[in-house]
């Protein structure tokens, strides 16, 4: 069975640490997926400027990525935080979560040379809410202000 888990301990840590970056408690939000206690993959939403917020994602099932996970990540960040825009960064050598993402519907919003090393450049995706075909999505379980839970219950995979 798979759940999603709302900053479930240790969430955060794995997701930044396998997307290239540190996690910081209580520095964002961590929605992840989990099967029979052992963690899919996830989002880290931080970076929140009003208008917009940063995802950092990771993942190392290929169902990790299930359509109420991506309902809530974006349901959270448009409609709760009535953010404009989510940006995502996506190595160049990363083509796999490129592909993930372009199918989620992200856009390339620009390119940023050399992010990652040398010759390994950085695609910056956004996301808006007039472009969120997840957002018509309606979730099998979860509701808004789901925040606070950690639900047991299980979730169809992500087409």
């Amino acid at each position: 069975m798979i759940e999603i888990k709302i900053n479930s301990p240790g969430a955060g840590e794995w997701i930044m640490k396998h997307a290239g970056g540190t996690f910081v408690p209580g520095y964002g939000q961590v929605l992840a997926t989990y099967k029979n206690d052992e963690l899919l993959g996830g989002f880290v939403l931080s970076d929140y400027t009003t208008n917009c917020m940063v995802v950092n994602m990771a993942g190392k099932h290929p169902g990790w990525a299930t359509v109420d996970l991506l309902w809530m990540l974006f349901d959270y960040a448009f409609n709760q935080m009535k953010v404009k825009k989510l940006l995502a960064m996506v190595s160049s050598d990363n083509s796999a979560s490129m592909s993930q993402c372009l199918r989620a519907g992200w856009q390339v919003e620009t390119l940023i040379k050399d992010l990652y090393g040398d010759n390994v450049h950085g695609f910056i995706l956004a996301m808006t809410p007039d472009a969120c075909v997840w957002l018509s999505y309606t979730p099998n379980t979860w509701r808004r202000n789901y925040l606070t839970v950690v639900s047991d219950t299980s979730h169809r995979d992500a087409a």
